[in-house]
C-alpha cells in the first residue's frame, strides 16, 4: 500500500492488482493512481507526499515516434502525469551506479477514457542535448517488423509485472546509466506467442550489444562498429522473463542532434 496526498487531504491507493481493468480516467487523482499501477514506480521513490492536481495534467499529446501508436497518441487529449527526479533503485547494479546516476523524469501518459498506458518516456537532462533525434514511428516500425515482432495493441489494464519490475530484467537496455528510456506495454505476437502482454523498453545512448550485425565478427569491421546507440528490450508482462533484445546504432537522421 502507498499514500497519496491530492488537494490537501489523504487518500489510500489499493494495490496495483484492484487496478483490474479498462477503466475511463476522470479525475487527476485517478490519473496519478493508474500511472503508478503501470508503472510501480511507488518501488523506488516516495510518493506519500504527491499532489495530483500538480503531477496529472489533462493535455494535448505530441508524438511522432512511438512506433505502430504514434496516431493514438498524437493530437489526442490524454493524461500526463509526470514523476521528476526518479532514481531507479534496481537491483544487480553497483551501489555506486545507483548512487550517482542522473535523476530522470518520467512522462506517463494515460488515455482517459480506457485508462490505457500509452507511452512512458524518461529522460535525464545531462548530456541529453547531444543526443540524435529519435527516429520516427514508420522508421522505427520498419525496424521492429524487420527482428519478426508484431505490435497488435497496448495492453488496456496494469499488468501483473510493473514497468519498474520489468526494468530490472531490461539489464541490456542500461536503465539506470541509459539517457532516455521508452516503454510501451503491449499485445505482442512472435513465434509461439500471441497477444502476449510485453514490456518494450528501449533505452537511448547506451553501449551496443555486440552480436555480430552488419559489422560482423571481422577485426577491422569491429573498429567501425557504433559502441553506442538505443537498445530494445522485451520483457514477459505476466512473469518478468526476458525475451530478447536488439541493439541498432543512433544513426538517424546522420547528420542531426537533440
Amino acid at each position: 500500500m502507498f499514500l497519496l496526498v491530492v488537494a490537501g487531504a489523504s487518500a489510500q491507493v489499493g494495490e496495483r492488482d484492484d487496478q483490474t481493468g479498462p477503466q475511463p480516467i476522470t479525475s487527476p487523482k485517478a490519473a496519478l493512481e493508474r500511472a503508478l499501477a503501470y508503472t510501480g514506480l511507488e518501488q523506488t521513490m516516495d510518493t506519500s507526499g504527491i499532489k495530483a492536481e500538480q503531477v496529472a495534467k489533462l493535455v494535448i499529446a505530441k508524438d511522432s515516434t512511438t512506433p505502430f501508436f504514434s496516431e493514438m497518441i498524437d493530437g489526442q487529449e490524454v493524461w500526463c502525469v509526470t514523476f521528476p527526479d526518479v532514481k531507479l533503485d534496481l537491483e544487480g547494479w553497483y551501489p555506486s551506479v545507483i548512487a550517482n546516476q542522473c535523476p530522470k523524469t518520467f512522462e506517463v501518459l494515460i488515455e482517459p477514457t480506457t485508462g490505457a498506458l500509452l507511452r512512458v518516456l524518461a529522460w535525464c537532462e545531462t548530456g541529453r542535448s547531444d543526443m540524435r533525434l529519435e527516429p520516427p514511428a514508420d522508421y522505427a516500425e520498419e525496424s521492429i517488423r524487420w527482428s519478426g515482432d508484431v505490435y497488435d495493441d497496448v495492453v488496456a489494464k496494469p499488468p501483473q509485472v510493473s514497468l519498474f519490475e520489468a526494468l530490472g530484467a531490461a539489464v541490456l537496455s542500461s536503465p539506470v546509466t541509459a539517457k532516455e528510456l521508452h516503454a510501451v506495454c503491449v499485445l505482442y505476437t512472435e513465434g509461439g506467442r500471441k497477444d502476449c502482454p510485453v514490456w518494450a523498453i528501449t533505452g537511448r545512448d547506451v553501449p551496443i550489444i555486440e552480436l555480430g550485425g552488419p559489422f560482423g565478427n571481422d577485426p577491422e569491421n569491429r573498429l567501425k562498429r557504433p559502441k553506442r546507440g538505443r537498445t530494445r528490450s522485451l520483457i514477459d508482462a505476466t512473469d518478468g522473463s526476458f525475451i530478447q533484445a536488439v541493439s541498432r546504432p543512433l544513426l538517424f537522421p546522420p547528420d542531426s542532434t537533440k
